[in-house]
């Protein structure tokens, strides 16, 4: 309890927050993910992350790590739960700090609240921490986008986005790709909703997201069999007049990718299972081609598969809604982006597309 004395709420000026605004230290919104069961937190105000140090300190260096405590996303102060991950996980928190104890400020009756501890976490350096954070401006716009809706958003949205920020967290604290995965996974549920929405109306999104580089690729390849699929039908590019494959699955422009289409456009991903859509999409593909009269193959992806993965898809040893949620995922990284060929040759096999 060293230290405990010195930590009272103050009012000035910490880690960049404007004078006159009561702030603690290490302490922020509350961020329901990351607990066995997060629906209990769902409706508190707080969460509180206690530093945990092995050197000794003097009482004037303890003063001002409690007054100055830092905990920092970028340039600006950590909000809430996930952004303090984030911070811990990027050493933007104060040195000689080991690890931390996440507190929950839960409300009992009347004004009472009791402190429940929710997990220690070490303070460590993950290399997967730059790639979260390409993933904030993109969900800074489906968080405007929802706010729009009034009185709430739709439930279904709602979840999605929160199924989100718990893979961020879990990526953030134990870090992998098999973890990078399930967030690719996660994401790719969230845009199979919004991109089925009528953009055409006001309450929309604005433009397709994107935004992830290709590093994604590199960091989320946990060898299994429905990344290796997903990412060779996501590396589909576009031919002549026949858009990337992203076209072919959600209404974006094929001309103008970072735009969506009026209407259907060239969308093709239609039947009741994976496999018949993607069937669906071969057939609309190789139709237009022939069309358009392209000279190359309008499914020759820069990913290529060996025979057991195709082997594998065909005998149904693959999780299909697993590797159709990664599929969507992928769709927001920059397929342009120039490091992707050299990506698509590590991940690719001897064998076709």
């Amino acid at each position: 309890m060293e230290g405990t004395i010195l930590w009272t709420s103050s009012i000035g000026k910490r880690n960049g927050v404007s004078n006159g605004v009561p702030v603690s230290p290490f302490t922020v919104a509350t961020s329901p993910v990351g607990y066995s069961s997060s629906s209990q937190y769902e409706d508190k105000s707080y969460e509180i992350w206690a530093p945990i140090w092995k050197n000794r300190l003097g009482i004037r260096e303890l003063k001002a790590f409690f007054r100055e405590g830092r905990s920092e996303v970028g340039r600006r102060p950590a909000k809430n739960g996930v952004e303090f991950a984030e911070a811990i996980s990027s050493l933007s928190v104060d040195r000689g700090i080991s690890e931390f104890v996440r507190y929950s400020l839960l409300k009992r009756r009347g004004d009472s609240y009791i402190a429940v501890p929710s997990g220690r976490f070490k303070v460590r350096l993950r290399k997967e921490t730059d790639l979260v954070r390409e993933l904030t401006p993109i969900l800074n716009r489906v968080d405007s986008f929802l706010r729009k809706f009034k009185p709430s958003p739709p439930a279904e949205l709602v979840t999605l986005r929160s199924n989100v920020d718990k893979e961020i967290f879990e990526i953030l604290i134990h870090g992998g790709a098999a973890k990078m995965v399930k967030l690719l996974a996660a994401i790719g549920s969230l845009e199979k909703i919004i991109s089925k929405r009528d953009h055409s109306k006001d309450m929309n999104i604005g433009r397709p997201l994107t935004g992830l580089s290709s590093r994604w690729l590199e960091m989320a390849d946990d060898g299994s069999i429905e990344f290796r699929l997903a990412a060779a039908i996501a590396s589909v590019q576009k031919t002549g007049e026949i858009g990337s494959i992203r076209s072919s699955i959600e209404p974006v422009n094929p001309e103008k990718p970072n735009l969506w289409s009026t209407g259907r456009g060239q969308v093709a991903w239609d039947g009741n299972s994976f496999a018949l859509r993607l069937v669906s999409v071969l057939y609309r593909r190789m139709m237009d081609a022939n069309r358009f009269q392209c000279k190359n193959n309008p499914v020759e992806g820069r990913i290529r598969l060996g025979m057991d993965d195709i082997s594998s898809f065909i005998n149904g040893k693959i999780d299909e809604t697993l590797l159709e949620n990664i599929l969507f995922g992928l769709m927001w990284i920059r397929w342009n982006d120039p490091n992707v060929l050299l990506l698509c040759s590590t991940i690719s096999k001897n064998g076709i597309m």
